[in-house]
C-alpha cells in the first residue's frame, strides 16, 4: 500500500497554519495598541511635567528683580537679595543659586525666552518634537 499525498495540505495541518497565523495576527494587534497607549502616556507625563515647570518657575520669579536676559538665559536677583540663573545646559533647565542647582525640567532639547514687557513668552521642545509654550506675568518687571 503507497500513501503518497500530492494533493495538497491535510486539515491537520491546515488548522495548524490558521492557528499559528490567528495567533500571531493577535499578538500585532496587541503590541500596537500597547504601544499607542504607552505613547499617549508619555505625551500626557510631558504636558504635566511642563505644567509644573511653569508654575514653578512663575512662583520662583514673582518679586524678583531682572539683572540680565538672553535668549536662553536669565539672571534675577530674588526678594532675599540671591542672584539666581536660569538656563539650559545638557537637556536639563536648571536654577543655579550660590549653594548649588536645582533642575527644573529635565529632558528637554531646547527652552527659549522672550521678554515682552512685564512678561516672559517660555519656548520649550522636547526631543519627540513635542512644542510648548507658557506665558509668565512678572509684575515687578513691569516697572522696568
Amino acid at each position: 500500500m503507497n500513501w503518497r499525498n500530492d494533493q495538497g495540505f491535510t486539515l491537520l495541518e491546515v488548522i495548524v497554519a490558521l492557528s499559528i497565523t490567528s495567533l500571531c495576527l493577535l499578538l500585532l494587534s496587541s503590541g500596537i495598541n500597547s504601544l499607542a497607549k504607552a505613547q499617549e502616556g508619555i505625551e500626557t507625563d510631558r504636558q504635566i511635567d511642563w505644567h509644573i515647570f511653569v508654575n514653578q518657575f512663575e512662583y520662583y520669579l514673582e518679586g524678583s528683580e531682572l539683572m540680565a536676559f538672553d535668549r536662553g538665559q536669565l539672571v534675577v536677583r530674588e526678594e532675599d537679595q540671591e542672584v539666581v540663573e536660569y538656563r539650559e545646559i545638557n537637556g536639563n533647565f536648571i536654577r543655579r543659586r550660590k549653594n548649588g542647582t536645582q533642575q527644573m525640567i529635565m529632558d528637554i532639547e531646547q527652552v527659549t525666552l522672550h521678554r515682552r514687557g512685564g512678561s516672559m513668552t517660555v519656548t520649550g521642545v522636547f526631543p519627540s518634537g513635542e512644542v510648548y509654550e507658557a506665558r509668565i506675568w512678572v509684575s515687578s518687571w513691569h516697572d522696568e
